[in-house]
């Protein structure tokens, strides 16, 4: 018997019987009290480029470019303030500027960053924050945040999934129009604005955060941007990517920490669920979701859910259950089969010839479709 741990439930598992490719990694966390020295080993062995120190003076203006408030980042992010403020830069020279994107925290809930330093919200429909930067090849002008724009050392503080890179600067620190202007683009025309805009704002090196299930930090990684960004991917990849059409005929998937517990994760992770196994599997989701599902949910009437939607066809073909702190009644409108007891999930993993594990489903991608994960969700 293996004995596996999801959402902070543990159950035991016939290893013949089990997928379990996070578990099978055993990732190692960096503990908290271990954080700045991974920080000043980067900083002082960065990968491809000179040693931090050499490349920052003591009287630039540093803009930390935080585009995904997590408290992990948020928590580097600090770290890395602190650090600078030791080597000599002053407090007033100092803003970490969080975008936000793709969460509901704010920088605050995310993480309390110390009194002496100032963080700011971009706010990308005021345009006192922004600033002109450039025109792409076919004129539109792009603006972004006017903190990052006056800094001499813009450094993103970023996250890599390795499945969808998660942009640092670029679109997340600019206006509303140029965002938009963004998602009409193809990805080589993407890809090219993002690098001429970088190379703009002067954002050589950066630091890349890999965070497995739970956002346990795992990685750290400090250098050239190409590098640091290539290297990051790499390292997400062999987390979050699994194979689809699993031979299971049972799911477990799950939304791990805190920040993660909202009914968008919940609709993507039951996507991936429904992607990752064959097409009678039954789909067990560990949460702890104590809100309602939204409006525009499937809602279950007559013994049928009614609404043309992606979660709705999963619900017709599949058993989906739901372990979170809702109500009976609450759950089964939805569609959902209502789980309240760990031991009611011990006995579904009884019932079944093989189990499947995705501990965060909802960020988890394919290997068969590299872009399935991530984007419409959150980045929790």
């Amino acid at each position: 018997m293996s004995e596996i741990r999801i959402s902070q439930r543990t159950f035991d598992v016939a290893s013949d019987c089990l997928i379990d490719p996070q578990g099978e990694l055993q990732l190692q966390g960096i503990p908290l009290d271990q954080l700045e020295q991974v920080l000043d080993s980067g900083f002082e062995h960065p990968v491809e480029f000179p040693p931090i120190d050499q490349a920052v003076l003591t009287e630039d203006t540093i803009a930390l470019a935080v585009a995904h408030a997590t408290p992990q980042t948020m928590q580097v992010a600090e770290l890395v303030a602190r650090r600078f403020l030791r080597h000599g830069n002053v407090a007033d020279n100092l803003t970490i500027v969080v975008a936000n994107q793709g969460s509901a925290a704010s920088p605050e809930d995310a993480w309390p960053v110390g009194s002496d330093v100032r963080v700011i919200q971009h706010d990308p429909t005021d345009s006192n924050q922004m600033s002109y930067m450039m025109a792409d090849r076919a004129g539109q002008p792009v603006y972004v945040n006017r903190i990052l724009f006056d800094a001499d050392v813009v450094v993103p503080v970023g996250l890599s999934d390795g499945i969808a890179d998660m942009d640092s600067v670029i679109p997340a620190f600019c206006d509303q129009e140029t965002r938009k202007y963004f998602d009409r683009l193809g990805p080589d025309e993407y890809r090219a604005l993002v690098r001429a805009a970088n190379d703009q704002l002067g954002v050589f090196w950066q630091i890349r955060l890999v965070c497995g299930p739970g956002d346990q930090l795992v990685d750290v990684l400090v250098g050239l941007s190409q590098s640091v960004i290539d290297q990051s991917c790499r390292r997400g990849s062999e987390i979050w990517q699994v194979p689809s059409d699993n031979p299971v005929d049972l799911v477990l998937a799950s939304l791990e920490s805190s920040v993660a517990q909202n009914w968008q994760n919940a609709r993507r992770a039951i996507l991936n669920a429904d992607h990752a196994a064959r097409q009678d599997a039954a789909i067990v989701l560990c949460t702890h979701l104590r809100e309602r599902p939204p409006a525009d949910w499937p809602l279950r009437r007559d013994e049928a859910l009614i609404d043309d939607d992606e979660v709705t066809e999963v619900f017709r073909r599949r058993h989906v259950y739901l372990a979170s702190e809702l109500a009976q009644d609450d759950a089964e409108q939805f569609g959902f089969g209502h789980i309240s007891e760990s031991a009611q999930i011990q006995k579904l993993i009884d019932e079944h010839q093989s189990c499947l594990v995705l501990r965060d489903a909802h960020r988890v991608a394919f290997t068969d479709s590299p872009a399935t994960a991530v984007l419409d969700g959150d980045y929790s």
